[in-house]
């Protein structure tokens, strides 16, 4: 430490201290802003949970730490072929994981031979899926308002790298109050636990 070379042992100490600190401090504040982005909602495929015009917070980090859980609300990067004029990318709903077997029949929504339901849900659907098993590395996922969807049911099983991160926050394009989005009329309910 030639610089410090003739300063007190106190001065040495601090800035010995203080520059591993400002460094973390800095790649702290690159991963933050790495780590959460806004996304505004530009459909209603996943009203009443989220309107169109919504603005959702998102953590790209939370799934490098956690598993992806049936119910999450997540956003991801449309899948090749998801259709002409489908936006780059899209908010929806986790229903299957790899091994489950999902399907749809008479407006009920089956994951695994139980019902799964959501809160406020944005209505029955009208299209039927035979039962089939999520394969690995992919994800059954669904628009909470399942007709006006671009979701599993168009375009099939979500590759698990499709996915951006999970939306943590909903603040409405209204400007009401910001929740959460494990708020009560976005909660997935799952008769399998």
């Amino acid at each position: 430490m030639g610089l410090l070379k003739g300063q007190s042992r106190a001065v040495r100490i601090i800035v010995f201290i203080s520059f591993p600190l400002g460094l973390l401090m800095v790649a702290a504040v690159l991963v933050g802003v790495n780590s959460f982005k806004s996304y505004r909602s530009v459909s209603e495929s996943m009203m009443p949970c989220i309107d169109n015009g919504d603005e959702v917070f998102v953590s790209r980090l939370a799934y490098h730490f956690l598993d992806i859980e049936r119910g999450d609300v997540i956003l991801i990067d449309m899948p090749a072929g998801a259709g002409p004029g489908v936006d780059d990318r899209g908010i929806v709903r986790v229903v299957g994981l790899p091994g489950d077997t999902v399907e749809v029949r008479g407006g009920l929504t089956k994951v695994n031979g139980r019902l799964f339901t959501v809160a406020g849900d944005g209505g029955m659907p009208s299209y039927t899926m035979p039962e089939e098993e999520v394969p690995p590395d992919t994800l059954f996922v669904l628009g909470d308002n399942r007709d006006l969807s671009m979701d599993s049911h168009v375009w099939g099983f979500l590759p698990r790298d499709n996915v951006v991160g999970s939306v943590l926050i909903v603040y409405p394009e209204s400007g009401s109050e910001m929740v959460l989005a494990e708020r009560d009329s976005c909660r997935a309910y799952y008769a399998g636990g």
